[in-house]
């Protein structure tokens, strides 16, 4: 689900950024995580354009970010259905407004 790509500590986690990737995309995997010993970067090469995040995630939440990415729609793309978007009071309101301004 993930690579782990481990450099010595004089090493920034970011600049192996660029192996790390290769790897995932050489074993397809989405995320990659960039460490030094010291630090660590967590990265989804896919959605983001640098490496962010300070901490191993759990498999819990590898899968979670997974299912969460695979489900996204754009949302200009999901046509919406006029006759439910109506609100349901708006005939009434309508109706009632006629009403009081009606003659008695």
């Amino acid at each position: 689900m993930a690579v782990t790509e481990a450099k010595r500590a004089s090493i920034n986690p970011a600049d192996a950024a660029k192996q790390g990737c290769a790897c995932a995309e050489q074993l397809n995997v989405p995320y990659v995580f960039l460490s030094n010993g010291r630090e660590i970067c967590f990265w989804d090469y896919a959605q983001e354009a640098h490496p962010r995040g300070k901490t191993f995630l759990s498999q819990l939440d590898l899968e979670r970010r997974f299912a969460t990415n695979a489900l996204k729609r754009d949302p200009l793309s999901v046509a919406i259905d006029t006759i439910s978007s109506r609100h349901p009071a708006q005939p009434n309101r309508r109706k009632y407004v006629f009403i009081a301004q009606s003659p008695l």
